[in-house]
């Protein structure tokens, strides 16, 4: 690949990561803010519903934080192989990955047909 797709990529995934490091410091910020006192007699719900609300809303954002946390190491990975000269390429057949995919997924590891292979096997169909 070029310098210039690779400086082209490499654009992409910073602010892919800005953008994910500001969504996992707000999520953290939120959580964090669930757990403090909001200056009322007690700071855990009145209403049963409320429980049961409270307990999904910080499940989903767990969840969302692992994602996003998976994703950011996936970025991470994909900016070392920019600096190392080996961004582009599947890591199971070493072909190259279509750019369109990167375009799409910039951090993504895998070309689409060992993508799909990958997805088969887990879903155990294989």
């Amino acid at each position: 690949m070029d310098k210039r797709k690779l400086k082209h990529y490499e654009k992409l995934l910073l602010k892919k990561r800005k953008d994910i490091v500001e969504e996992l410091d707000l999520i953290r910020k939120s959580l964090s803010e669930g757990f403090e006192s909001s200056g009322e007699i007690s700071s855990y719900p009145s209403h049963m519903a409320d429980l049961g609300t409270d307990s999904s809303e910080k499940e989903m954002l767990s969840m969302i934080m692992t994602t996003a946390s998976e994703m950011l190491n996936d970025i991470d990975e994909a900016l070392v192989k920019i600096a190392e000269g080996s961004y582009g390429s599947c890591e199971l057949c070493e072909n190259d990955i279509n750019l369109e995919r990167l375009d799409f997924i910039p951090y993504t590891k895998y070309c689409i047909k060992c993508k799909a292979k990958q997805d088969i096997s887990i879903r155990g169909i294989m």
